[in-house]
């Protein structure tokens, strides 16, 4: 093992700062679209109100994470430079620890959110389980979570370029990751591409085809909902143009219903006589 330079120990510490600040930031918005994308999917009252609330939860807790990774070596260079004089910092493992803990959670609760209204979908069993499917693949993200929070638990700061190449890598990859599962409800286009490739159906499709209504026309697309009928639209049925009658005086509706019904029954007595 090649000893490392006081520079490079200064840049590796660095490097670890500034992706728990990028990782943070891009978890947190990662799940901020997710639950913009579950609010437009399902209007529903109480569980718009837990959204909103989660993702408060959500941006409360990085903002808390930048405090609190910031603040817990004083001076801040002592981070990167343990041989200041003076300086001192609060345990880092307990910080990457309990941070990776409440990721975790926060990923569990946000792939569980749906799961209950996916399931009272009133769709054939199969496309409702491939739903399910789709929005399960977020806990591939909990698998990298808790393998990144393992990593952190059998890691030392004494080492940290030693047993932290493993947890920086894990890091890396548990936003990209993210991005992917985020997009995967609404990548429609993609997947009736491949159904018709492998001559699979479209679990989108709604039974009575394209021009059929259906129960999911596009998860997370706008849907068409018909025009509501105008209540003020007066029913005047067909035109009919009067007769030019100079005995027929009209003032008012009330006089056109009162003129029709004397003109068809002096149409009958002339007709029967």
């Amino acid at each position: 093992m090649e000893e490392v330079t006081p520079e490079q120990f200064a840049n590796f510490n660095k490097g670890i700062l500034i992706g728990l600040y990028a990782w943070t930031t891009s978890n947190t918005l990662v799940r901020i679209s997710t639950i913009l994308l579950y609010l437009r999917i399902f209007p529903i009252r109480t569980f718009s109100i837990f959204c909103w609330v989660f993702l408060a939860l959500n941006v409360a807790y990085a903002l808390a994470t930048f405090v609190v990774a910031l603040l817990i070596c004083r001076p801040i260079d002592y981070t990167w430079d343990p041989t200041i004089p003076g300086g001192y910092c609060g345990s880092r493992e307990q910080l990457y620890m309990w941070h990776g803990t409440q990721n975790l959670l926060h990923d569990i609760i946000l792939v569980a959110m749906p799961m209950p209204l996916l399931w009272k979908l009133h769709l054939p069993i199969g496309k409702k389980v491939s739903l399910i499917v789709i929005f399960a693949m977020g806990l591939s993200i909990c698998v990298l979570t808790l393998a990144r929070t393992i990593e952190v638990s059998n890691g030392s700061v004494a080492r940290i370029t030693q047993d932290y190449v493993s947890v920086a890598l894990l890091t890396m990859l548990e936003p990209l990751l993210g991005v992917i599962n985020c997009s995967l409800p609404v990548l429609r286009p993609v997947g009736q591409k491949l159904f018709a490739k492998f001559g699979k159906v479209d679990v989108f499709k709604s039974e009575k085809g394209r021009e059929g209504s259906s129960y999911i026309q596009s998860i997370g697309a706008k849907r068409r909902l018909p025009k509501p009928a105008d209540p003020y639209r007066l029913d005047t049925g067909t035109f009919q143009t009067l007769r030019n009658d100079p005995d027929i005086d009209l003032h008012s509706l009330s006089d056109i219903n009162s003129a029709e019904i004397t003109s068809s029954s002096d149409t009958r007595n002339h007709t029967a006589c």
